[in-house]
C-alpha cells in the first residue's frame, strides 16, 4: 500500500505520545523536540515518501568553508556588537528582488524597526557557505558560531542510563516496524545533544552581552538551542511565517499538545486570518498574530494591472522534484494549448539537471522554459494557470487569481483546505475544478485543430 505523509506524521505522533517524548529529557536537553522535525525528513527521504528537500553541503564543501569561517569569525562576530533592542535571526535562504538579494521574511520587520529606531542586530546564518546579502551595517554573520559549535561539540561525552537505552531501544523498534526498514535514533540523538549544548552556551553568553529584549525567529525548527538560550534570560521569542503551516508540517503540528514547548517560540506572526484559523500551533490564540507578508503585498501592487495569458506555472519542491516533473510528463495532453513555465525551487538550482524525468519532459517538449531565480510574482501575476503540490507559491498564486492544480503525490495533505475550499475534484492524479477542465480540453482541441489547419 501506498503511504503518505499524513502516514508519518501519525507515526510520530503515536509514537511520541505512546512513550511521552515531547517531554523526554536527557542531559537537560528535551531532545525529541530537536530532533522531531529532522528525523521525520530523514525517514520520509530514506523510505521514498518524499526526495531531498534542499541542497546540502559535502564533507568537501564544508572543509573549504573554514577559511572563510575563520575569516567572518574576526571580521563579522557578533561578540563585537553593542547593546541592542532586537535580535532577528533571518531566514539562510535570500532571494534577488529588484537587483538586491534580501531575505524576503524579515526584511521589512527589520525595515519597520529601524524607521522607529529601535536598534537592530541581524544574525545571518551562511546558505551552502555563502553569504549572498550585501553586507549591511546591521549585520553580524553567525560563522564564528558554527566553527566553535563544530569544534567543541566533539569535546561532549555523553553516556545515555539503563533507562533511556532501552527507551531508545523500544522507539527505534517501534519506528523499524512502522517505515519498514531499521531505524537507530541513537548516533543522532548523541550529535544533537552535543550540538545543543554548545549552541545553547553560546548564544546564551551573546544574549547576556548584547541584552535584547525580543528576539524574531526564521524558522524555529532547527534552531531550538538559539530559543533555549532566549527563553533562559526572559527574551522574548517570536517566529515570522515563511512557509506553509498545517497540521501535517511536523515543525509546527503537536495535536493533543496542551501543555507549552521549552523550545517554541513564545509569539508567531502569520500572514492572514486564513493561517492563524488552519496552523496547529501549540500556542494560545492571542499569541498568533497577524503581519501581513510585505514581500507579496508589494507585488500585488506592482503587478496590479499585469495582464493574464494563456500560460500554466509548474511550482517544483526538491523534495517531490522529479516525481512531480514525471506527473507532468504524463499529463501534458492538457496543457498543449498554453505557454508552460516551469519553475524550480531554489533548493534544486545545483541538481535539477539529474531529474531523469524532467530531462525527458523538456527534450520531448523543447517549447517548455525551466526557470531559476525570476520574480515568481511577476510569473503568477501572468499566467492563468498553476500547478504544484503543496508549495508556498500556490498559496501566493491564489493572490493573483491563479487557477490551481494540484498533483496527488506526498504533500497533499497539506492542501486538503484548497481543495475543499475551491471545490477541486480528483481527476487521474490530478485536482482541478471541473470549470479548469473543461478550459483546458477546450484550448487543447483548439491547439490540435490549428495544428492540423
Amino acid at each position: 500500500m501506498k503511504r503518505t505523509i499524513k502516514d508519518a506524521c501519525e507515526i510520530f505522533w503515536g509514537v511520541e505520545k505512546k512513550y511521552h517524548l515531547l517531554d523526554l529529557d536527557i542531559q537537560d536537553v528535551k531532545i525529541w523536540s530537536v530532533i522531531r522535525f529532522r528525523l521525520y525528513r530523514q525517514l520520509t527521504e530514506r523510505a521514498g515518501w518524499q526526495e531531498q528537500g534542499h541542497s546540502k553541503n559535502t564533507r568537501l564543501q564544508i572543509l573549504k568553508k573554514i577559511p572563510s569561517y575563520l575569516i567572518n569569525s574576526f571580521t563579522q562576530n557578533p561578540f563585537f556588537r553593542k547593546k541592542v533592542d532586537v535580535i532577528v535571526l533571518s531566514h539562510p535562504r535570500p532571494k534577488l528582488v529588484n537587483g538586491e538579494v534580501i531575505d524576503i521574511y524579515t526584511k521589512y520587520l527589520i525595515d519597520d524597526l529601524k524607521e522607529s529606531n529601535i536598534n537592530v542586530l541581524e544574525l545571518e546564518l551562511d546558505y551552502l557557505g555563502r553569504h549572498d546579502k550585501n553586507l549591511k551595517e546591521h549585520v553580524s554573520y553567525t560563522d564564528f558560531i558554527s566553527l566553535i559549535t563544530t569544534i567543541f561539540k566533539t569535546c561532549f561525552y555523553i553516556q545515555f542510563s539503563e533507562k533511556e537505552k532501552i527507551l531508545i531501544r523500544d522507539v527505534n523498534s517501534e519506528l523499524s516496524k512502522e517505515f519498514c526498514f531499521d531505524v537507530d535514533i541513537q548516533h543522532l540523538l548523541l550529535d544533537q545533544i552535543r550540538d545543543f549544548k554548545v549552541k545553547a552556551y553560546i548564544y546564551k553568553k551573546l544574549f547576556f552581552k548584547l541584552c535584547p529584549k525580543v528576539l524574531y525567529i526564521c524558522p524555529s525548527y532547527g534552531n531550538s538551542a538559539i530559543i533555549s538560550a532566549a527563553k533562559q534570560l526572559d527574551i522574548q521569542v517570536i517566529e515570522l511565517q515563511h512557509g506553509t503551516i498545517n497540521k501535517y508540517h511536523l515543525g509546527y503540528s503537536y495535536p493533543e499538545r496542551i501543555e507549552k514547548l521549552e523550545y517554541f517560540p513564545d509569539k508567531f506572526l502569520v500572514w492572514s486570518e486564513y493561517w492563524k484559523k488552519h496552523s496547529s500551533l501549540p500556542l494560545d490564540k492571542e499569541d498568533i498574530v497577524i503581519r501581513k507578508f510585505d514581500y507579496l503585498e508589494h507585488s500585488k501592487l506592482m503587478y496590479l494591472n499585469c495582464n493574464k495569458k494563456p500560460q500554466i506555472i509548474i511550482l517544483s519542491q526538491g523534495n517531490i522534484g522529479n516525481q512531480l516533473a514525471k506527473a507532468v510528463l504524463d499529463n501534458m495532453q492538457l496543457f498543449k494549448g498554453l505557454q508552460i513555465k516551469y519553475k524550480l525551487h531554489p533548493g534544486e538550482f545545483d541538481r535539477y539537471k539529474g531529474y531523469k524525468f524532467l530531462n525527458k519532459l523538456i527534450k520531448t517538449y523543447p517549447y517548455i522554459e525551466v526557470i531559476e531565480d525570476v520574480d515568481l510574482h511577476m510569473l503568477l501575476a501572468e499566467s492563468t494557470y498553476q500547478l504544484g503540490v503543496n508549495s508556498t507559491g500556490l498559496f501566493e498564486g491564489l493572490e493573483f487569481n491563479c487557477q490551481t492544480i494540484l498533483v496527488d503525490m506526498p504533500g497533499i495533505e497539506y492542501m486538503e483546505d484548497i481543495i475543499e475550499s475551491y471545490e477541486l475534484k480528483k481527476s487521474g492524479s490530478l485536482y482541478l475544478s471541473e470549470d479548469v477542465k473543461r478550459e483546458l480540453m477546450r484550448s487543447c482541441q483548439l491547439n490540435i485543430k490549428s495544428v492540423d489547419d
